[in-house]
């Protein structure tokens, strides 16, 4: 092979790296990234870049230093203003994170703009680790976050009580007078009560839909499951359990009401722990379920 061909071949090389990974085209030092969703965010700390991290979303809680950092806000309701103010060379988030236009708006500024698939099942979680690790150029330490999150996986599903199953149903709480959001099946929230051991009572349902009265009566879960967010913006969760048809279930009898933290329903490197974490509380007894 001549000089000049080896030298083209080495070039090209180069701008497929460099088009492949962000972090390949400039160094990590200089990389300014904007994450939106829990399970991107944690992703890029667990692969050691937390640092070159400029803003979040505010369903970004973990690790606790992303809470001092600068928010775009909620994830479906981006804005393009305050995204561009924080300079960031890269914005890594779900297919969850919108308006669309918005990250459309961000690409035509010149910003590199990586939509993921939104994690929904452990292997999501691990494409997901994959995936971040080729964009930022850690491929090997994705690769040891993959077998530690295998890992805490087995260990959490080999520790959940045994015996039956409780009947759960996660709401996303809507405001009164309206009926609550259930999450069924091929939901996040669904796969994972499922991994901590329980039976997902709005299984019958496709995706979050809202569920009635004499639904949720027939349903009778005898644990509810909620966002924390939501759990303090209805008033806490004895509020929440005495609305309705809710207040004549088990679950509501019993006073049993978990408040799900975002990683809980995100399936990204906390997975394991995450489904300890719910397992635990929902085989627990009424008095012990709520936090």
């Amino acid at each position: 092979m001549s000089v000049r061909r080896r030298a083209m071949l080495l070039t090209a090389a180069v701008l497929l790296a460099s088009v492949a990974s962000p972090a390949a085209a400039q160094g990590a030092d200089e990389l300014r990234i904007v994450t939106v969703g829990a399970a991107v965010t944690e992703t890029v700390h667990a692969l050691g870049a937390g640092d070159s991290i400029v803003g979040v979303d505010t369903t970004s809680q973990w690790p606790e230093t992303v809470r001092q950092l600068p928010s775009v806000g909620y994830m479906r309701a981006l804005g393009v203003e305050g995204l561009l103010s924080l300079r960031p060379s890269l914005v890594l988030c779900t297919a969850e994170a919108g308006p669309r236009a918005v990250l459309d708006q961000l690409g035509s500024a010149g910003t590199r703009v990586e939509v993921l698939p939104a994690p929904a099942s452990i292997a999501d979680a691990e494409a997901l680790v994959r995936r971040v690790g080729e964009l930022l150029d850690r491929q090997d330490r994705s690769h040891d976050v993959v077998a530690t999150l295998r890992r805490q996986v087995e260990e959490a599903r080999a520790r959940l009580p045994q015996g039956s199953a409780p009947r759960v149903l996660f709401l996303v709480h809507a405001p009164t007078g309206a009926a609550p959001l259930a999450a069924g099946r091929g939901t996040p929230a669904s796969a994972m009560i499922e991994l901590a051991g329980g039976i997902n009572v709005a299984a019958s349902l496709e995706g979050y839909k809202p569920i009635g009265p004499e639904a949720m009566l027939a349903a009778s879960p005898q644990v509810v499951v909620v966002p924390a967010g939501t759990v303090a913006r209805a008033g806490g969760a004895k509020a929440i359990l005495q609305q309705g048809a809710l207040a004549e279930t088990p679950a509501g009898r019993d006073g049993r009401l978990v408040e799900a933290d975002p990683y809980v329903v995100a399936f990204g490197p906390r997975t394991g722990q995450a489904i300890a974490d719910l397992g635990r509380r929902i085989h627990a007894p009424a008095l012990h379920a709520s936090r």
